[in-house]
């Protein structure tokens, strides 16, 4: 799942350790002064945007993705720091992520596309737990809930517009696993689904509810996220 995008203004303003901002002294800005300010935050947010535009994030890992968000940012904001009169304190983390939400609003009226791209490739990987159940080592859970399973592709059903991979494991226990929209590893199965059955395969998936008509109740499905032939 993406990181909310929360968690990305805090992330800009993180990475690098990208100085906080200190106001120097007590005394009251004037409107003129804010207005200047507001103006030197949007050019930062601008000018970072302009950074990322250049960068096919799509490609990139996620610490490459943050490294560059961070040079982008860092890069701007000392271009333009004297303008703020501004002043660095690093200890400071709450001006920290105060800085990086503030330019991280105004990156995202300028450039949404961009930010969400940055959003959905520095989604977070799942960390592997031990089996609760003890179901054996055809199963491997996660901490989403996702859950990786081993088996050959039996057959493939349809539902409407959505299919369903039914997959056997070692134990010949059989399940049925959700293809609802793109999943890392689909393209081979997109123009002919069942050219993936009797193939061995590691699959992916998290639970998710969805309405059943039958019952007229919501039920949890599993949904493919990611699959890797292995023979």
């Amino acid at each position: 799942m993406s990181r909310p995008i929360p968690v990305l203004f805090c992330l800009l303003a993180l990475l690098l350790t990208i100085p906080a901002v200190a106001q120097k002294g007590k005394s009251k800005k004037s409107k003129k002064e804010e207005q200047k300010q507001e103006e030197i935050y949007n050019l930062i947010a601008q000018e970072t945007c302009d950074c990322m535009d250049g960068k096919d994030v799509s490609k990139m890992k996620s610490e490459d993705i943050e490294m560059q968000l961070g040079l982008c940012m860092l890069g701007s904001y000392s271009k333009h720091s004297k303008e703020l009169g501004i002043e660095a304190d690093l200890g400071n983390s709450s001006a920290m992520e105060a800085l990086g939400e503030k330019i991280g609003i105004l990156m995202f009226g300028k450039c949404p596309q961009t930010l969400m791209a940055v959003a959905g490739t520095l989604e977070e990987e799942p960390t592997v737990v031990e089996d609760p159940a003890g179901m054996g080592a055809d199963e491997v859970y996660w901490e989403d809930g996702g859950e990786e399973l081993t088996g050959a592709i039996v057959r493939v059903t349809n539902a409407g517009d959505v299919s369903y991979l039914v997959l056997k494991d070692e134990a010949g226990v059989e399940h049925e696993l959700m293809w609802l929209r793109y999943f890392e590893g689909s393209e081979p199965l997109l123009e002919n689904p069942d050219s993936g059955i009797g193939r061995k395969a590691i699959v992916y998936s998290v639970p998710m509810e969805v309405y059943s008509p039958k019952t007229r109740d919501y039920a949890v499905r599993k949904e493919i996220r990611a699959l890797t032939f292995v023979e």
